[in-house]
């Protein structure tokens, strides 16, 4: 296995929780530090801050909800991924599973409501935000995050996956990191979660409009994987047939599958 530390940047409602526990079956628990600061469960955004050097150096992963920002902590040599999802349906997503947080049907709005009424962050641009590390004001995103995150991910990730396609991009890590390959069941779904076209028209050009950069990063990163799962030649397609295979009768022995 790769001794170089990896951070894996969790953008929340993209397979994430599924990547995680991948993740942790990989590693020594000592060896995974995991920084979800709403969860007191897991080690604070301050708690990371304040590693030394060689506290980095005896960690083969940091995740967690994260942005760009824990590049300027980590040692020059760290290595990243994470996983995107189509931006429409990650909103959608998380749209739903807000509204299951609020008890009052007062406090379920509809879609521009509370997307903008509301100023969720992270229903704007919330991708290109994290991995630009840059977080304006709501409705305030600019080119240049784009420009930002492209860089970021030219530079230091190893993979950019994508949830629509989590078969190849997991594939793509075991290679790149030297773990295992893995079989899963999904975690952390959304069930029952209302589709895109079961939504108005207005609903939908509200998405939109708050997650035109996220969709060009989509855009951008779905191009960078198809390049890099043709760089792997003919077999890939092969070993990622016998990998859904093996891992459709192990899902099969845990729960059946549901959408993300």
């Amino acid at each position: 296995m790769s001794q170089t530390p990896t951070v894996f940047l969790h953008v929340p409602k993209t397979a994430g929780t599924t990547l995680r526990e991948i993740i942790n079956r990989q590693f020594r628990p000592d060896l995974v530090y995991a920084v979800y600061s709403t969860d007191p469960a897991f080690h604070g955004l301050d708690d990371l801050k304040q590693l030394t050097p060689e506290q980095w150096s005896g960690l083969r992963v940091v995740l967690g909800h994260l942005d760009w920002g824990v590049a300027a902590w980590a040692p020059p040599e760290t290595r990243f991924v994470t996983l995107m999802r189509e931006p429409q349906d990650r909103v959608i997503s998380l749209y739903h599973h807000q509204m299951t947080l609020y008890r009052s049907p007062e406090q379920r709005l509809a879609i521009p409501d509370h997307i903008v009424g509301r100023k969720m962050i992270q229903c704007d641009n919330h991708q290109t935000r994290i991995l630009s590390g840059e977080n304006p004001e709501f409705g305030e995103c600019r080119q240049s995050m784009l420009d930002r995150a492209i860089e970021n991910i030219e530079a230091r990730f190893d993979v950019v996956g994508l949830t629509e396609r989590f078969d190849e991009s997991l594939l793509l890590m075991c290679a790149a990191f030297g773990w295992v390959i893995p079989y899963y069941a999904e975690e952390n779904v959304s069930v029952a979660r209302p589709l895109s076209d079961q939504l108005d028209g207005s609903d939908l050009e509200v998405i939109a409009e708050y997650n035109q950069l996220d969709s060009q990063l989509y855009q951008y990163a779905a191009q960078r994987l198809d390049s890099e799962i043709g760089d792997r030649g003919d077999n890939f397609a092969r070993e990622l047939q016998l990998f859904r295979d093996k891992n459709r009768s192990y899902a099969a022995l845990l729960w059946p599958k549901v959408s993300w």
